[in-house]
């Protein structure tokens, strides 16, 4: 028969306590809410790779941001199939500006005139299927004009304008244009860290979030679990996979995995405003 040292049994018996109390502690201290950050900046794209808007508050639905009347990504540049583009074949498009004014969406470039459409579907408007990642979903398109326009400003023939309605048909994870999910947050530190190890800095417009940060540790957005701003609670999903062309001087990790700020979905809407607290859980 074997014989343990009480002692020995007795040190383990209290490790053994002591461990599973600590990863109590560790769990609670994941689930507790910790405010880490405040929000600096809130941007709307109207039209798919263009320019964004910034505003001072929006409301955070299901299906991504809303203010001034239009919602984040409800217009999109096309091929003459339908099928969209974005800056990653044609660059040009992230130079043009794009606003949202008494009911229209005004878009301007340099050395062009500038060109106003109607945010209204009209009633005779037929819908058509557009393809976003080769998922497909409904809009109508914009007409002739402005197709004519993008296709001079941009020197690609083909191009078409499309604008998807709250009442269309979406696609996955209930978005309309965005790659993927409604919401992309980063915080001002990654990209500082980023550009410390760039010749050539960026700039926050090169990577599009809807929700910028500050306040908390570079990448620490990275383990965020449950994201509270304003009244709104966000959930991590995933970070975000970077498809731009990174700087030719970016770290080797960055060309093999670029993956920078995390996308989310808005699990209670509400409204955010520009210097609300950021409150999280950790995973």
């Amino acid at each position: 028969m074997i014989s343990i040292d009480p002692v020995f049994l007795g040190l383990a018996t209290l490790g053994m306590a002591n461990f599973v109390m600590l990863n109590k502690i560790s769990k609670e201290h994941r689930k507790k809410r910790h405010l880490v950050a405040k929000l600096t900046r809130i941007t709307l794209f109207p039209v798919k790779s263009m320019r964004g808007v910034d505003v001072k508050e929006a409301e955070c639905t299901y299906t991504g941001l809303r203010a001034g009347g239009f919602r984040d990504r409800c217009f999109m540049v096309t091929d003459s199939k339908y099928d969209f583009v974005s800056a990653r074949k044609i660059s040009k498009m992230s130079t043009i500006v794009a606003h949202v004014k008494d009911g229209q969406i005004h878009l301007s470039a340099e050395g062009s005139e500038p060109i106003s459409v109607p945010l209204l579907v009209k009633l005779d408007q037929r819908i058509i299927p557009v393809l976003v990642w080769m998922e497909e979903l409904e809009a109508v398109d914009c007409g002739d004009e402005v197709a004519g326009w993008l296709s001079k400003v941009l020197q690609r023939d083909g191009l078409r304008l499309v604008y998807h309605a709250e009442h269309m048909r979406k696609r996955r994870c209930d978005v309309a244009f965005q790659d993927g999910l409604p919401f992309m947050l980063l915080s001002e530190e990654s990209l500082v860290d980023l550009n410390a190890r760039l010749k050539k800095p960026v700039s926050m417009n090169n990577f599009r979030p809807n929700l910028v940060v500050e306040g908390c540790d570079a990448f620490d957005e990275d383990v965020w679990d449950k994201i509270y701003i304003g009244d709104v609670e966000f959930f991590n999903i995933k970070p975000c996979q970077r498809y731009r062309p990174l700087p030719k001087d970016a770290p080797q990790y960055w060309v093999d995995n670029p993956l920078f700020g995390i996308n989310l979905t808005a699990v209670k809407p509400g409204v955010v405003h520009v210097g609300d607290p950021v409150f999280v859980t950790r995973k």
